[in-house]
């Protein structure tokens, strides 16, 4: 926070200015006391980012109805005007405070002003990776389709225009509060203007097209920013793809370019789905062209137009970088995200380092080096029980196999359970989800990979049998060796990551090839799925289960497709 400058007033409206908590394109958020010594914030708005004032002072009698509490509480709004304002308020006025003083050359007459809850607690700017979003923003979801709906404008429809992670508090309590409510319009007025940040912007916007459409898709954006803990161009990347990730249908259809293509309201872009897939990126796996977007570096371009002011401590807490003044509506630029040259409005964030979350982009290389992994893991055991004749040694080397088997789940934020129970799926998904490549790509993957890494796991209880038929305690004729179903499951192995990873041409073989390998993994995990259904419905997994089944199904038809290149951003 920075303590109140000389140029302001120490009294503005009735209320007692302590510390600047924010500064960005429209104004400035205030921390505040009033005449009883509550604590509130004051947004300030410049004179040239407000509309008319026959609008401002209708909005304002429309903020203070607001009722959610997903939504900050508006207790003031209208416009500040030589120490006698013009508002909308609640009740009676409680302000026993003198006018503020006249500031030679600082006048603040002409500039709104709305009045606040102080909601304490940290923006979500910053907010770690959480793919479990979807169920924390119901309430959020509610309160904007009831703005959208007119429910506290007489019927007027009301789009908040900037809806975004750094407009979104998480108070004392866990909820989530969006704030700066200085944004929204009313669908009624003829004002259109491009508010909003950019990156979280409906591309319509830039046309000068405004409708509760917009909302829909900057929430759609949020979900996709809180899940993934992306920012900058890498959140902007994968907004323009969201196909590399496998998003619930709802979330999806809400970043359509097209207006008409998304879900009518934002609870039902939380319908249609329950969780995101988040993969992880470890050091190795990363593009080493891609650029860290979470944070500038010394050497880094400046920050855009508008973004909060150095020094300013926590003040993205209630104010995000925002686009400067509003601009009359100018013809749609090509293309969405802005082009390079084009400010794009960042977000701090602290980068994570090789636990970052990243889109699904396709990475064969990496695919293959935790197959080796795998291989390890299932084959350096089954050797020492078939070659080694001490007992302990082949009991650390077991141990030691079994640690990077459940270490490698963990880790990567893979399910342990599923890991101990079937560890040729757990094994199947986890190299699928770091080769990457879309939702249905990475479903395909793991059904072709399945045939493989069961194999492999079959070379240790192959081996152990071998043992106790050599021993002559059991009478046994096991019809193969280590060394065949090791053969068996490198070779499988290999066709599925030259099928999974390779593009036109000779891709193109391997996948022809590899189809029986798919035939027989998709066979398995349709029976697992049979197996499952009765505990998936007693847990009420049942939709997820289906969702699994119909994806491993549906994903036949990257049978003919190569791996997509991913688009990135000049800069």
């Amino acid at each position: 926070m920075v303590p109140a400058p000389a140029t302001r007033p120490l009294v503005v409206e009735g209320l007692r200015l302590l510390t600047m908590v924010g500064r960005g394109g429209e104004g400035e958020v205030w921390e505040v006391r009033d005449a009883r010594d509550h604590r509130r914030a004051l947004k300030l708005v410049r004179p040239d980012c407000l509309a008319s004032p026959e609008e401002t002072i209708a909005r304002g009698r429309w903020l203070v109805h607001i009722d959610h509490p997903a939504l900050v509480r508006v207790h003031r709004s209208g416009l500040v005007s030589g120490g006698v304002f013009r508002s909308a308020r609640v009740g009676p006025s409680r302000s026993r405070l003198p006018p503020p003083p006249a500031h030679d050359g600082h006048s603040l007459d002409g500039w709104g002003f709305v009045e606040m809850d102080f909601i304490a607690g940290e923006s979500l700017a910053s907010a770690e990776a959480d793919p479990s979003v979807l169920e924390r923003l119901e309430p959020l979801s509610e309160a904007l389709d009831l703005l959208h709906a007119g429910a506290w404008s007489d019927g007027v429809p009301l789009v908040h225009r900037d809806v975004k992670p750094a407009n979104i508090v998480e108070d004392a309590d866990g909820r989530f509060v969006l704030v700066d409510p200085s944004t929204l319009r009313g669908l009624d007025t003829d004002d259109v203007t491009r508010v909003g940040t950019p990156l979280f912007r409906a591309p319509e916007v830039m046309a000068g097209h405004t409708t509760t459409a917009a909302d829909v898709y900057s929430f759609a954006a949020t979900i996709v920013a809180l899940a993934t803990g992306l920012r900058g161009r890498d959140l902007a990347n994968l907004l323009r793809d969201p196909g590399l990730l496998d998003l619930p249908r709802g979330v999806r259809r809400a970043l359509s370019p097209a207006p008409g293509e998304r879900p009518v309201s934002c609870r039902a872009v939380l319908e249609q789905g329950e969780t995101i897939t988040i993969p992880v990126l470890l050091p190795w796996e990363r593009d080493p062209q891609a650029k860290e977007q979470r944070g500038e570096t010394a050497g880094g371009p400046p920050p855009a137009a508008g973004a909060l002011a150095p020094g300013s401590g926590d003040s993205d807490r209630w104010l995000g970088a925002q686009d400067g003044p509003s601009t009359p509506a100018q013809p749609a630029t090509p293309g969405w995200p802005p082009p390079a040259g084009v400010p794009e409005a960042r977000q701090p964030h602290e980068s994570r380092g090789w636990l970052s979350p990243v889109a699904g982009r396709p990475r064969p290389l990496a695919g293959a080096l935790w197959a080796v992994v795998a291989a390890g893991v299932f084959l350096v055991p089954a050797f020492a029980v078939a070659g080694n004749p001490d007992p302990q040694q082949i009991l650390v080397t077991c141990a030691g196999a079994a640690a990077v088997h459940l270490l490698a789940s963990i880790v990567l934020g893979r399910s342990v359970l599923l890991a101990v129970m079937l560890a040729p799926v757990a094994w199947a998904g986890l190299i699928a989800n770091r080769m990457g490549g879309s939702g249905s790509r990475r479903a395909w993957s793991q059904t072709l990979l399945l045939p493989g890494c069961t194999m492999l796991a079959a070379a240790p209880p192959t081996a152990a049998l071998l043992r106790v038929q050599d021993s002559g305690l059991v009478a046994l004729d096991v019809p193969v060796t280590v060394e065949q179903v090791a053969m068996l499951g490198v070779s499988a192995l290999l066709l599925a990551l030259g099928a999974a990873g390779l593009g036109a041409g000779l891709g193109a073989v391997f996948r022809l090839l590899g189809l029986p390998l798919w035939i027989l993994g998709a066979g398995a995990l349709l029976a697992l799925c049979v197996i499952a259904l009765i505990p998936a419905l007693l847990s009420g997994r049942a939709r997820l289960l289906a969702r699994f089944a119909g994806d491993t199904i549906t994903s036949a038809a990257e049978l003919a497709r190569a791996p997509r290149p991913v688009r990135t951003t000049a800069g």
